[in-house]
This record gives C-alpha cells, sequence and structure tokens, in this order.
C-alpha cells in the first residue's frame, strides 16, 4: 500500500511538471498503468463542444477519423451530455447505449470501460478526460486512486494552458522599434518557393513473390530453412507428417498386392469352375479401386515434401510458428522471391495525402540505415484510400528504386519523402489549418 501511495505521489508530481498537452497527454495514458491496470487507455480534450482524441496507450495508432475514432468520440459526446456535476469516475453501461453502439463496442473495446473525467473550476467544467478499458469493473481501490489522478491532472492542463498563453504575450520594448522590419521581413518570407513535401512510413517488398502453400490438410511437421535463406527451384523447404502417409501408402499397395495374388488363383479356378466368374467380375473391380487408391496414397506421400516453386530468398517470420501445427489445404506458408528484384511500398495516412503525380522525386530512409537514403521513381498510385492491418486509412504508392545494386534488403522498414508540386511558404504553412476549417465549416 505504502508503495502505490508513493508511486502516486511521484505521478502526480510528473504531471504538474509536464510543459504541454502532448506530455501530459502521454503521461495519463502510460504512466497511469503502473498504479490502476487496464488494457488500454485514450487521453481526449473538449474545445467547444468538439472532442479530440491525443494519446493511446501502447504504440497502437488510432486514426481520430477513422471508424474507431468516430464511434469512440460519439460515445464521449454522449456521456458528456449526461455527465453529472460531481461524476468523475463514471463507468459505461452497454444498456445505455444503442444496438449500433453495443455492436461497435463488441468489435472495438474491452468487455469493461470507465470515463475518467477533467473537470475545473466553480462549474465543474470539462476539460477532457481518460478513456480506460479494462477485463473487469473498476475496484473502489482503483476509483480512489483515479479521483487522485484526475484531480492533479486537471490542475497540469489548466497549468499547461497558462503556460501556452504566455508564449503569446507582446514583443518587448527593444524589439517594437524593429516590427516594420519584421513585418516586411515575414511578408517575403510569406510568398518564398518552396515544395510541398510528405513523410510517410514505407516498407521494402518484393516485386514479385510466388506463395509456398500447403497442399493437403494435415500436419506441417517441420520447416526445413530458416527465414532469409536462400533457395533453388525445386528445393525442399517444408514438409508434412509422414509417418500417417507412409502408413496409409504401404498399407494401399499391400492391399492392392494382395488382390492381385487373389486375382491370380481366381483366374485358375475359373477354367474349371465357370459359374465363379461373377466372382473374378467384382474382384477386378475392387482391383482397380484397390489401384486408385494406391496411387492417391503414393501422390500424397510425394506431395509431402513441399519444395520452393523458384528461386530466391524464403520470407516468413519464424519456422517454430509453423512446427508441427494442424494446416489446411492452400494455407500459406511463406513466400519465395528474388531479392533483387525489390520495390518500396509507401502508406501514407489519409489526412496526409497531396496531390503528387508519376514524376514526384522520392527519398527512401531505412530504419537500419539512417545516414543513407535512397532515390526512387513512383510506380502505381493507389486511386483510393484502404485499410491497413492496425486499422489506418492510407493510400498506397509502389516506387521503384533508381539504384538496381543498391544493398537493400526485402522488409528494411523506415520514411519516404515525397516532394510535390511547387507552392509558397504560407500555402504549406496553412494548408492543414485550411482543411480543418472546411471539414469544420462544410464548405
Amino acid at each position: 500500500m505504502m508503495d502505490k501511495a508513493l508511486l502516486l505521489l511521484q505521478i502526480q508530481k510528473q504531471a504538474l511538471e509536464t510543459t504541454s498537452l502532448k506530455e501530459l497527454g502521454f503521461l495519463a495514458v502510460n504512466v497511469s498503468k503502473k498504479i490502476v491496470d487496464y488494457r488500454r487507455a485514450v487521453f481526449w480534450t473538449v474545445s467547444g463542444k468538439t472532442v479530440n482524441l491525443h494519446n493511446i496507450s501502447g504504440n497502437a495508432v488510432l486514426d481520430p477519423n477513422g471508424p474507431h475514432g468516430i464511434w469512440l468520440k460519439d460515445v464521449l459526446q454522449k456521456e458528456i451530455k449526461g455527465s453529472q456535476v460531481d461524476d468523475i469516475i463514471h463507468p459505461i453501461e452497454l444498456s445505455g447505449l444503442s444496438e449500433e453502439e453495443t455492436k461497435e463496442w463488441l468489435g472495438y473495446s474491452a468487455p469493461n470501460a470507465s470515463i475518467v473525467f477533467f473537470k475545473y473550476g466553480e462549474d465543474q467544467q470539462i476539460l477532457g478526460g481518460l478513456w480506460l478499458e479494462r477485463e473487469a469493473p473498476l475496484s473502489e481501490a482503483d476509483t480512489h486512486i483515479l479521483n487522485e489522478l484526475s484531480f492533479y491532472y486537471t490542475r497540469a492542463m489548466v497549468l499547461n494552458r497558462v503556460k501556452d498563453k504566455r508564449d503569446f504575450l507582446p514583443l518587448s520594448d527593444k524589439v517594437k522599434p524593429y516590427r516594420k522590419y519584421i513585418w516586411i521581413i515575414l511578408c517575403l518570407l510569406a510568398f518564398l518557393p518552396v515544395r510541398l513535401t510528405i513523410s510517410a512510413p514505407a516498407e521494402v517488398i518484393a516485386v514479385s513473390s510466388m506463395t509456398v502453400s500447403v497442399p493437403f490438410d494435415g500436419i506441417l511437421n517441420n520447416v526445413l530453412i530458416n527465414p532469409g535463406s536462400k533457395v533453388d527451384e525445386n528445393m525442399p523447404v517444408a514438409e508434412m507428417d509422414l509417418d500417417s502417409l507412409t502408413l496409409q501408402a504401404d498399407t494401399s499397395s499391400e492391399a492392392y498386392r494382395a488382390s492381385l495374388s487373389r486375382l491370380s488363383r481366381l483366374q485358375r479356378e475359373v477354367l474349371s469352375s465357370p459359374e465363379k466368374k461373377t466372382e473374378l467380375h467384382r474382384l477386378l473391380s475392387e482391383i482397380k479401386t484397390k489401384e486408385i487408391e494406391a496411387d492417391y496414397a503414393k501422390t500424397q506421400l510425394d506431395k509431402a515434401v513441399i519444395k520452393a516453386p523458384r528461386a530466391g530468398i524464403a520470407i516468413f517470420a519464424d519456422k517454430n510458428d509453423l512446427k508441427n501445427k494442424p494446416v489446411r489445404t492452400g494455407q500459406p506458408i511463406m513466400q519465395i522471391a528474388d531479392p533483387a528484384e525489390v520495390e518500396l511500398l509507401i502508406r501514407i495516412p489519409l489526412q496526409s495525402m497531396l496531390p503528387v503525380g508519376e514524376e514526384a522525386d522520392i527519398s527512401f530512409f531505412p530504419n537500419a540505415t539512417p545516414l543513407v537514403n535512397y532515390a526512387a521513381s513512383i510506380d502505381t498510385i493507389g486511386y483510393q484510400a484502404s485499410a491497413d492491418a492496425d486499422g489506418l486509412l492510407t493510400y498506397k504508392i509502389r516506387a521503384l528504386l533508381n539504384d538496381k545494386d543498391a544493398d537493400i534488403r526485402i522488409g528494411w522498414k523506415g520514411v519516404a519523402k515525397i516532394n510535390g508540386q511547387r507552392t509558397i511558404l504560407i500555402y504549406k504553412i496553412l494548408r492543414r489549418p485550411l482543411i480543418t476549417l472546411r471539414s469544420m465549416l462544410g464548405v
């Protein structure tokens, strides 16, 4: 208990020492987990009647304009309207949500969620708060701790707002005589020619790759190569469970040979006993069936050793994730690609997209070699945005590296900088605010 009290005091001190809303939001969603357990936390603020989502715990990415972000803002706005004056910790009840909101809840959130309001002043104005998702409801101890955290996080928000206002104080008396020249310089700089640029995550991928898949239902016994290994065409890369297949092949072959032996004996008997011809015809049909079963078992045994369809390198995560695992027909195991034929896959977030032509210049800065960059040219531009694995809507741009002999590996990630059309500095600065203003005004 003493440890929690000391930790609470430390978090309160850190909150009051934050110098920006961004820093406070990071502290609130990540450091609070040390004292109150939760699956996920989101830091949000209220501006007028608008809820803004800022920070999310961990390394996850939350797109405020994506399906999850829109759903969460709608729920928060609804709960803010129904909030009571003394309501600081507010558990969310499924019964209070509409059928559509409940359906989306089950798709996006943990079983239990609570809102921690940051309220300030005599009228208890809501400045923001925390959205907490947990596996179990909050205990009484957790509620007391969150009440304390809410008090200090609210004071930290107010202090940060006061600091921000100080940044816009009038110029000092020493600078005032030069204000005219400063304004002239700023006006000249506003019309300085620049280029619009986009910085977005990029990954090196294979231009064309072939998939190695499972030939039939069964157990994948072993993967014979390591990730990134070089393979030749028709080289064994994995094998299915051979024991059951070998037993099935031997059993089918033995049954087929036994039927042939019985056929030879019956053919001799027919010469002296013509009434056994019916039995002979039945045996011939049975032999045909046994032959098909034996051939099928042999074919399955031949397929049990999975081979590479082409030469290249093997692209997959970890061989231990596949070893001795049940698999289905057609399930992909790995990709085989030519390491010399690579391209960049650039994912541009929806709100960052610019009018970009195929003539635009691209510089790729890999995380593996931060001091080296590679030039690339656009090959294709996605016509519309699509969702990534994390749910973020992005435009996909594929680019070819200009240096074909560049020492670069498939799977490398980094940042791509795309140079767009030319414009003036004032437009580049005001472009984002203008987009936000248009979306708010609907013009």
